[in-house]
């Protein structure tokens, strides 16, 4: 798990060193992309990160269809919570605008987060996914997926 954390970081700060590269606005643009975008995943995987913990409990007790509606309600609250994620980064220059972050960024940072913002659903239901097989100890299905 340490070792997956470092090579995040260092991916992140080799991409980050190769588009200073391209100039002072991306690399401006690239940081605060990266900003919002881990901003954005922490806050919405933060409510998902109980899964684990509650289908673990039903999963002791041999409640498996508490497990089943635990999971549909996961899914659902993942697909809101991404709606309003979404929503917030397709209006992404409005609010920049309003915290004062520079202009000339907004055309580098809009067309990213645009394309960002499809893969937060995606990836909420990858993470439920991945605390439910870890309550019913079944983490090398993640590790497939």
């Amino acid at each position: 798990m340490v070792l997956v954390r470092l090579l995040y970081i260092l991916i992140n700060m080799i991409g980050q060193i190769l588009i200073s590269h391209l100039g002072s606005h991306q690399f401006a643009a690239g940081a605060l992309i990266t900003t919002l975008m881990n901003t954005v995943m922490v806050i919405a995987m933060s409510s998902i990160i109980s899964v684990s913990i509650i289908a673990s409990r039903y999963y002791g007790s041999g409640d498996f269809k508490a497990i089943g509606v635990l999971l549909r309600t996961s899914f659902m609250i993942s697909f809101g919570i991404a709606l309003i994620a979404c929503f917030l980064l397709w209006h992404i220059t409005e609010i920049l605008t309003f915290l004062g972050q520079p202009p000339v960024l907004f055309p580098y940072i809009s067309k990213y987060l645009h394309a960002y913002a499809w893969s937060i659903l995606p990836a909420l239901w990858m993470a439920n996914i991945h605390q439910f097989c870890f309550a019913i100890q079944q983490q090398r299905l993640v590790l497939i997926l």
